[in-house]
C-alpha cells in the first residue's frame, strides 16, 4: 500500500526517508500517514508532483489518492473524473528543493488559487481557493474530504483481511467482519492498531478454515524458515560485508518473485490486489523451481555473501525439540513446526524412512543419533544423522503443504 519504486526514483536519501516514515506510522493513524506520504519528497517525485503547476496540473498522484490508496475501485467506489481533475488542482504547487538535498519545498506560485467543485460521491465540498502560503492548507482539506466517506475505512479493512487472513471475502465475511471492523476503523478515527488487535483476537481469524489458507510470499518464505530454524544473519564490523549480505538476501528475494522496497508498479506486488489469483501469483513455473533451488542450496551449501555464510545447524534445531531421538516424534514435531497443514500418511512415513535409510526399526535412528550426542566432534557419527537430516529437510521445504500459510 502506498507504493513506489526505488529504482525509479533513484535517490536514495529520499527513500531511505520515505520508509523510515512508513514503519513510523505503519500501526499508527492510517489518515496522518496519508498527509504525511502526500507532501513527501519520495512520493512527490514518484507520481510527478513534484512537477504539478497550475499551468498543467498533473493527475498521477490524484488519481491514486483515491483509486489505490483510499477508496479504491470497488462498486461503492463512485468518485468521478471530475474528481481526480479537481484533486490535481489543490495538489498543485508542492514540490522538492532540487537545489536542497531534495528536501519538501511549497512554491505558492505553482498553486491553483481557483475554488475546487467536488462531485456529490463528496457531498458535492467546495474546497476554497487559497493564495500564498494559504494554498497548503487545502491538501488537509482535500484528506480530510476523502476520509469522511465510509468506503475509505471499508476498502482499507479489505486490505488488512486480505493480507492477514484470507485473499477471497465473501458476503458472510463482509457483513460479518469487513463492515463491523470498518465502523470501529471510522470511530477511531483510523487508528490501525486496535482494529488489527480486534481482528486479531477474532474467533474468525483463528477459523480452521482460515488456517494455511495463504500461499507465503517470498519473504514469508525464507525469513519465516530462518526464524523457526533459529538462523542468525552472520555478524560483521565490516558496513562493505554488512552491505553485502543484505544485498545478497534481496536478489534471493528477487529471484523468487519479489523485491523488496520495488513493486511492479504503484499499485503494488500484483498478490495484493490483483483479483482473481490474488496470494497465488507467488507461485509460477519459474518461482516454484527457483524457490526448490534456493531452499536446497540453503540446506546444503549456506547463504553466501561474500566472504561469510549463513547456514541452519539442523542438528542444534532438532536438538531444542522435545524427543529428537525418536524419528516417529521428530517428525512430528516437525511437521507441526513448520508446516501449516497436516501431512497424508505417505507423506509421513517417507520423511520417517529418510532418517531410518530404508531401515524397519525406529532403533536405527535412535542409535545414530545417540552415537552423535555422544561423540559430537566425531566427523562420521556427526555426518551420518546430518545427512539423513539434509535429505529429510529438503523433502520436507518441498512440500505444497510447506508454501502455505
Amino acid at each position: 500500500h502506498l507504493a513506489t519504486q526505488s529504482w525509479e526514483v533513484y535517490w536514495p536519501r529520499l527513500t531511505y526517508h520515505h520508509f523510515d516514515k512508513l514503519r513510523a506510522y505503519a500501526f499508527g493513524n492510517f489518515k496522518t500517514l496519508v498527509k504525511e506520504i502526500t507532501l513527501d519528497p519520495h512520493m512527490l517525485l514518484y507520481l510527478n508532483g513534484a512537477v504539478n503547476r497550475q499551468e498543467a496540473p498533473d493527475e498521477n498522484y490524484a488519481r491514486e489518492l483515491q483509486e489505490l490508496f483510499c477508496v479504491g475501485k470497488g462498486p461503492n467506489a463512485n468518485f468521478t473524473e471530475e474528481d481526480v481533475q479537481t484533486a490535481a488542482r489543490v495538489l498543485t504547487g508542492h514540490s522538492i528543493d532540487w537545489d536542497n538535498a531534495g528536501e519538501y519545498l511549497y512554491r505558492p506560485y505553482w498553486h491553483d488559487e481557483g475554488d475546487k467543485q467536488f462531485s456529490a460521491f463528496y457531498n458535492n465540498k467546495v474546497i476554497k481557493g487559497k493564495s500564498g502560503s494559504g494554498g497548503q492548507e487545502e491538501v488537509g482539506e482535500l484528506i480530510d474530504m476523502i476520509f469522511e466517506q465510509d468506503e475509505v475505512s471499508a476498502f482499507i479493512v479489505r486490505k488488512f483481511y486480505r493480507f492477514f487472513v484470507y485473499s477471497e471475502i465473501d458476503q458472510s465475511t463482509e457483513e460479518n467482519v469487513i463492515l463491523p471492523l470498518a465502523e470501529m476503523f471510522r470511530k477511531l478515527n483510523y487508528e490501525v492498531q486496535p482494529v488489527l488487535r480486534t481482528l486479531f483476537a477474532s474467533e474468525h481469524f483463528y477459523d480452521a478454515a482460515n488456517q494455511g489458507a495463504m500461499i507465503k510470499n517470498p519473504l514469508d518464505f525464507i525469513i519465516g524458515f530462518w526464524r523457526t530454524g533459529g538462523v542468525q544473519m552472520p555478524q560483521s564490523s565490516s558496513v562493505q560485508q554488512q552491505k553485502y549480505i543484505r544485498t545478497s538476501l534481496l536478489w534471493t528475494l528477487d529471484n523468487i518473485g519479489l523485491e523488496p522496497m520495488d513493486p511492479p508498479n504503484v499499485a503494488g506486488y500484483p498478490a495484493y490486489h490483483q483479483f482473481p489469483q490474488y496470494d497465488r501469483d507467488w507461485i509460477t513455473t519459474h518461482s516454484i523451481t527457483t524457490r526448490a533451488l534456493v531452499t536446497d542450496a540453503f540446506i546444503y551449501w549456506g547463504y553466501w555473501s561474500e566472504d561469510l555464510m549463513t547456514n541452519i545447524d539442523l542438528l542444534a534445531h532438532i536438538s531444542n525439540l522435545p524427543s529428537p531421538e525418536d524419528p516417529e516424534k521428530l517428525v512430528d514435531d516437525l511437521i507441526e513446526r513448520h508446516l501449516a497443514h497436516p501431512v497424508s500418511i505417505q507423506v509421513r512415513q517417507r520423511m520417517i524412512q529418510t532418517l531410518l535409510t530404508g531401515q524397519q526399526n525406529n532403533s536405527y535412528w535412535t542409535n545414530a543419533w545417540f552415537d552423535y550426542v555422544e561423540n559430537p566432534t566425531d566427523d562420521m557419527k556427526k555426518g551420518t544423522v546430518e545427512l539423513r537430516l539434509k535429505v529429510m529437510f529438503q523433502f520436507l521445504m518441498q512440500l505444497s503443504e510447506y508454501h502455505l500459510m
